[in-house]
């Protein structure tokens, strides 16, 4: 299975929709174990991201998905956005057609 630019773009996207809707029960949900700001800063780190999208959306899957790692990395707080990073940018650093 593969996936395009686009919809690398578009997933991105509802992800940032998907923060800014949801924020407030995630940070509910955090109250309970944490210190109530994992919604907050999910959703302060995909603003972000989104921000950046229309400037990056022509490049490759690559490139995308690591400038998202690192925008997470400087906008989320807390352990959520390293934990981002490694997932994101894996791709970026694969060997391509097989090649170590």
């Amino acid at each position: 299975m593969s996936l395009s630019r686009t919809q690398i773009v578009n997933w991105l996207t509802r992800c940032g929709d998907i923060f800014s809707t949801e924020s407030e029960y995630l940070t509910g949900l955090d109250r309970e174990i944490g210190d109530a700001d994992h919604g907050l800063n999910m959703n302060r780190g995909f603003s972000k991201v989104v921000e950046k999208l229309p400037a990056i959306a022509d490049k490759d899957i690559g490139f995308i998905l690591k400038n998202t790692g690192m925008t997470l990395l400087s906008s989320v707080g807390g352990a959520s956005g390293p934990l981002f990073v490694p997932s994101l940018s894996a791709p970026h650093r694969r060997p391509r057609h097989g090649k170590a």
